[in-house]
C-alpha cells in the first residue's frame, strides 16, 4: 500500500485509517487477512489495536488466522494476549491451528502455557495435531512433557500422528523409542485404510530396522475387493484436514485467498472420512450409495467424504465453483 512510502507525518495517519477500515470489514475472513497484511507496517500502539480487532472476530478459524498473521510482529506483552485469545477458542482443531501459528514467536514461558492449552483439547485428533505443531519450537524439557501427552492419547491413529510429529525433535535417546511406539500404534489400527495412511506418514522418519517392520505391517494389509475406488488418488493420504484446498499454498505466506469467495466464512473445519483431496462436496449424495463421482471433476480425486466437527458453516460447498479452475 501507500503507507510505507509516505512521509513520516502522513504515514501513521494513513495506517490508522487503514486499520479503521479493516475493522469495519463485515466478512471475518477478509478482516483477518486485512489485519495480517497491515501488521508488518503498524507501530506498537496500532499493533495493540489490531490485536484487539483480531480478538473481536467471532468465527474461530478466522480469529486463528488473524492471530497467526499478527504474531511475528507482536512484542512479548502482546504475544501473551494473543496466546490468551488462542486459549479462549473452544473448537479443538481451530485452537490447534492458532497455537501452531503462535508457537514460533513465543518465549519458553509462553510455550509452557501453549503446551498446557494443547493438552486441554478434548478432541484427540486435534490434540495430536496441536502437539505436532508445537514440537519444532519446544525446548527439551517441554518436549518430554509433550511426549507424555502424546502417549496419553487413546486413539491409535491420533497417537501415531502425535508421536511421529514429535519424534524428529526429540533427543536421540527418546527418538527411536517414540518412533517404535508410533509404529506399534499404527499396527494396532483396525481400519486398514487408516493403518495404511499411518504407516505411510511414519515412513520418512523411521530408521532402517523400523522401516523393515513397517514394510512387514504394510504387507499384512489385505485389499478389500468390495471397497470403492471410484477416482484416482485412492487410498487417501491422510484422514484429517480442514475443508478446502490448503491456504496459503505450501511454502507461501501472507497471500490473500482468491476473490470473490463463493460464500462468507469459507472454509469450515471438517474431518475427512475418505478420499485423497480436500473436503468439498459431500460424497456420496444424500440418499445415494457410494459409486463413481459425477464428471467432470474439478481435479483428480474429487470429492472425498467429510463431516463437520465444529464451526457453523456447511461442510461441502465446492471449491473451486463448478466450471471454474
Amino acid at each position: 500500500g501507500l503507507a510505507p512510502h509516505l512521509p513520516e507525518d502522513l504515514r501513521e495517519q494513513a495506517l490508522r485509517e487503514a486499520l479503521a477500515a479493516a475493522r469495519e470489514i463485515q466478512d471475518e475472513d477478509e478482516r483477518a487477512w486485512a489485519l495480517a497484511g497491515l501488521a508488518p507496517h503498524l507501530p506498537p500502539d496500532l499493533l495493540r489495536e489490531a490485536l484487539a480487532a483480531a480478538r473481536e472476530i467471532g468465527w474461530g478459524l478466522a480469529r486463528a488466522e488473524a492471530l497467526a498473521g499478527l504474531a511475528p510482529h507482536l512484542p512479548e506483552d502482546l504475544l501473551r494476549e494473543a496466546l490468551a485469545a488462542a486459549k479462549e477458542i473452544g473448537c479443538g482443531p481451530v485452537r490447534a491451528r492458532a497455537l501452531a501459528g503462535l508457537a514460533p514467536h513465543l518465549s519458553e514461558d509462553l510455550l509452557l502455557e501453549a503446551l498446557a492449552a494443547a493438552r486441554e483439547i478434548r478432541d484427540e485428533d486435534a490434540r495430536a495435531w496441536a502437539l505436532a505443531g508445537l514440537a519444532p519450537h519446544l525446548p527439551p524439557d517441554l518436549l518430554r512433557e509433550a511426549l507424555a501427552a502424546a502417549r496419553e492419547i487413546r486413539d491409535e491413529f491420533d497417537r501415531a500422528v502425535a508421536l511421529a510429529g514429535l519424534a524428529p525433535h526429540l533427543p536421540e535417546d527418546l527418538r527411536e523409542q517414540a518412533l517404535r511406539e508410533a509404529l506399534d500404534a499404527a499396527r494396532e489400527i483396525g481400519d486398514e485404510v487408516a493403518r495404511a495412511n499411518a504407516l505411510a506418514g511414519l515412513a520418512p522418519h523411521l530408521p532402517p530396522d523400523l522401516l523393515r517392520e513397517a514394510l512387514a505391517a504394510a504387507r499384512e494389509i489385505r485389499e478389500n475387493p468390495t471397497a470403492p475406488k471410484p477416482w484416482p488418488g485412492w487410498p487417501p493420504t491422510c484422514l484429517r484436514t480442514s475443508c478446502g484446498r490448503p491456504w496459503p499454498p505450501p511454502g507461501k505466506s501472507g497471500i490473500r485467498p482468491p476473490a470473490p469467495k463463493p460464500w462468507p466464512g469459507w472454509p469450515p473445519t471438517c474431518r475427512r472420512i475418505n478420499g485423497s483431496r480436500p473436503c468439498g462436496r459431500p460424497w456420496p449424495p444424500q440418499g445415494k450409495s457410494v459409486g463413481n463421482p459425477p464428471a467432470p471433476k474439478p481435479w483428480p480425486g474429487w470429492p472425498p467424504t467429510c463431516r463437520r466437527i465444529c464451526g457453523n458453516r456447511p461442510c461441502g460447498r465446492p471449491w473451486p465453483p463448478p466450471g471454474k479452475s
